[in-house]
């Protein structure tokens, strides 16, 4: 899931980049969590004790970006109400991956500390 929203913020980093796109500090964003995504999702796959870091990262890059998206996209203050709900969403979303990932990477050395 991880690697499929990278990709999606992927193509929403290279449509944004044609001319009359994406504001620069959007395309910017795109490009953090896809890059970030595609890190997380291939230390998941490969089980990197690293990568329940680079998830969060990742989630609180999301999050970031749905705040920005009011003053970025210049939307009316009634347009922005479900952004804050939004983002709150994703960290406890994300939250519960990491939660997972960090029980998921590695669980020999979860055993071995507790023997």
């Amino acid at each position: 899931m991880v690697g499929l929203t990278a990709l999606l913020h992927g193509v929403q980093t290279v449509l944004g980049l044609r001319p009359g796109g994406d504001p620069h500090a959007l395309v910017a964003e795109h490009a953090l969590v896809c890059l970030t995504g595609v890190a997380a999702a291939y230390g998941l796959w490969r089980g990197a004790r690293w990568s329940p870091l680079v998830l969060a990262v990742n989630g609180l890059a999301i999050a970031v970006l749905i705040v920005s998206l009011g003053p970025l996209l210049e939307l009316e203050p009634g347009a922005r109400n479900g952004l804050w709900a939004g983002a709150a969403t994703i960290v406890l979303l994300f939250a519960a991956a990491v939660w997972y990932a960090r029980r998921s990477c590695h669980p020999e050395e979860r055993s071995l500390l507790s023997s």
